[in-house]
């Protein structure tokens, strides 16, 4: 996160705006809304149709970083934390 906040992104975590038990389609329309980059380590999301569905609906631009990326597990919480594994981006105006 660091480094995205040095290449002048605005970069915001998850439960700063939603609370844990949100769902996908609570979410995702108001990220989709306000234009944020979705970068999340849930790499099963292409086998859940609903979700992949709320993304498409809410114009959701999503970088899913996979366990063949070495710096998403640095990069984003786990998804067992119990806190949702994702950040959002914009860049800065």
């Amino acid at each position: 996160m660091i480094a995205l906040s040095a290449a002048g992104a605005f970069v915001e975590l998850h439960p700063d705006h939603f609370a844990d038990d949100i769902s996908d389609e609570g979410w995702l329309p108001v990220v989709g809304a306000k234009r944020w980059v979705v970068l999340t380590n849930d790499k099963r999301i292409r086998h859940r149709r609903i979700e992949c569905q709320a993304l498409l609906a809410a114009g959701i631009r999503a970088f899913v970083l996979t366990a063949g990326q070495p710096s998403a597990a640095s990069l984003l919480p786990s998804p067992h934390s119990g806190s949702r594994a994702s950040i959002f981006a914009s860049l800065r105006a």
